[in-house]
């Protein structure tokens, strides 16, 4: 990793970020860097291929976030400047499966938020294997990946998936009580 210092135009949050509400803690994380004037920690970045702006690598799109809007509200430069660690560029897969690790550590990520990422994960991997993964496969890539989950827990989080294709269907056709 390269130490940089870098401003909120140079850095974008990741657009396949797991998490897809809004952080619980918001609130409460926003107070602790207006009272820290920024982050006590760097941001980790990375750049894909052919892409000029740098992007969030492993955790810290909410962070991001709560600096832009530090920085509308308030004008103090000390929101702008951010220090970040920058890892170069390995994969999709790689800066997924790193968010869901940084929220598996944080435990605050909704089971349909991390189900739907795994599925994308899973995808990922198969497009870059160029054919399906087994469950096993899956598992095993996983856990050389630093993110061990067991196939009862991924059958599981299939599942959630299901529930909540057929569930809005069901409650829409006026299921009674």
């Amino acid at each position: 990793p390269t130490q940089m210092r870098l401003t909120l135009d140079d850095v974008e949050p990741y657009d396949r970020n797991p998490r897809r509400v809004i952080n619980p803690r918001y609130a409460e994380i926003k107070e602790s860097i207006r009272e820290q004037q920024g982050l006590t920690n760097f941001l980790t970045v990375t750049r894909r291929p052919g892409e000029k702006k740098y992007r969030i690598n492993a955790g810290g799109n909410t962070r991001l976030s709560i600096l832009k809007e530090l920085y509308a509200e308030t004008g103090d430069p000390v929101f702008n400047l951010i220090h970040c660690l920058y890892i170069p560029w390995d994969s999709e897969a790689k800066v997924l499966t790193a968010h869901l690790i940084e929220n598996e550590l944080r435990g605050d990520m909704t089971l349909i938020d991390k189900a739907y990422a795994l599925q994308a994960l899973r995808m990922d991997m198969e497009q870059s294997a160029g054919s399906p993964l087994s469950d096993k496969a899956f598992e095993k890539a996983l856990k050389l990946n630093g993110l061990p989950i067991s196939i009862r827990n991924l059958s599981r989080l299939k599942y959630i998936i299901d529930l909540d294709q057929y569930i809005p269907t069901v409650l829409r056709a006026r299921a009674g009580i």
